[in-house]
């Protein structure tokens, strides 16, 4: 046998696959969303976990969690309130923001934003 990706062997061997390690938030998807996902994306769980018993950890994570409390907002300074008179003037912010809720610009920690990104990559 020669070290390395190469082998010489006479069992018959599967192939490599290539993988990357990701974490999946199933906390706020439905059964059926996750089931779409894994059907349609080459994803395998880890330690050959069915959906079932990922769902049952991504929920016992779920209450398991502290309650999220959000940090204060800070309101924005001078150059970024520019900024905003100028996205606040576009025909599409009017149209699509303006009209369906009270807006307002103010800064957040990075970490306090949520997102609707389901993956992560941790490679």
């Amino acid at each position: 046998m020669i070290e390395g990706d190469t082998a010489t062997t006479t069992q018959r061997s599967r192939p490599r696959v290539p993988t990357r390690r990701l974490a999946l938030l199933l906390a706020f998807l439905a059964r059926p969303e996750v089931e779409a996902i894994l059907s349609q994306t080459p994803i395998r769980l880890a330690e050959d976990m069915t959906i079932s018993q990922a769902m049952g950890l991504s929920a016992a994570a779920r209450i398991a969690a502290a309650p999220y409390k959000a940090a204060a907002a800070v309101p924005i300074g001078s150059r970024l309130r520019e900024r905003s008179c100028a996205v606040r003037s576009r025909t599409t912010y009017q149209r699509h923001y303006e009209t369906q809720a009270e807006v307002e610009s103010v800064q957040v920690p990075i970490q306090e934003l949520l997102t609707p990104q389901w993956n992560a990559e941790l490679d």
